[in-house]
């Protein structure tokens, strides 16, 4: 499974992918640093409208725009305060290796407190997601994002890489 790289690990600078124009756009700064990669799943359309979100641990940065073959391994359930699904499928690179077994210490407590607590410190309290923790029933998120993106196709839908 491939995603693209939107923010590189180490980043303050939010970048979104634009469709319309096949560009990644700089849509604000915020205070603190990604402690991941993250970016999309092309192809997928999650409850929230968007491609389906997706995180991935490596040691150095990547480019934005980057396509990375990963390996999921859990999810982090999140809602918006609107109470809409905004799952993020946290991975690992598939070039380190193929076996979930090899990342079991890349992914331990510690980075998975990473990821709870730049999403606690990302966004202004008031606006803080409703965050439900983590588990491994990503694949049914997943299968559930392509379909809707099937569903989709062929239909003007500006939103979707």
């Amino acid at each position: 499974m491939n995603m693209i790289v939107e923010i590189p690990k180490g980043s303050k600078n939010k970048y979104e992918y634009n469709p319309a124009t096949d560009k990644f756009v700089l849509s604000k700064v915020v205070l603190v640093e990604y402690p991941f990669n993250y970016g999309f799943f092309p192809n997928t359309l999650s409850e929230d409208g968007d491609p389906l979100d997706a995180i991935v641990f490596t040691d150095e940065p990547l480019v934005v725009g980057c396509s990375v073959e990963v390996i999921p391994v859990c999810v982090f359930r999140t809602y918006t305060k609107e109470g809409v699904a905004d799952h993020k499928i946290v991975c690992v690179p598939k070039v380190v290796g193929d076996s979930f077994y090899a990342y079991q210490n890349r992914l331990s407590a510690g980075y998975l407190n990473r990821i709870w607590d730049f999403y606690f410190h990302y966004k202004p309290k008031e606006d803080l997601p409703t965050i439900l923790g983590f588990d491994d029933d990503f694949q049914d998120i997943i299968n559930k994002a392509q379909d809707k993106y099937d569903i989709m196709e062929g239909e003007d839908y500006s939103g979707v890489f």
